[in-house]
């Protein structure tokens, strides 16, 4: 969850060429369903639990990418944002400390 959530503040609030990226990905990742994932990564791997938890969550993060990055891209438009990044605040600053903890 980690993952996806730094992945769609990124998308969201940057923008541009990384959001195309990361949205292209996520849609090569969603369009091969998920017990297919499943087998490739516990064949290709070996079959052991470790694999199966990275294979469930490797198919379960493009979800959690697109909810949160929605999210993102409504508070990225707020009062509070536009007035760190007036005041000077950096990206990284601005994604963590005042988009992420609004997060739903």
């Amino acid at each position: 969850m980690a993952v996806g959530i730094t992945l769609a503040l990124a998308a969201g609030y940057i923008g541009g060429l990384v959001d195309i990226l990361i949205s292209r990905l996520i849609e090569i990742i969603i369009a091969v369903p998920s017990i297919l994932w499943l087998l490739m990564f516990t064949t290709a791997i070996d079959r052991s639990v470790q694999t199966l938890i990275f294979a469930v969550a490797f198919t379960f993060t493009p979800i959690t990418i697109r909810f949160f990055r929605g999210n993102v891209l409504q508070e990225r438009s707020i009062a509070y944002v536009e007035a760190a990044r007036v005041i000077g605040a950096s990206g990284p600053r601005i994604m963590f400390r005042h988009i992420m903890p609004n997060l739903a």
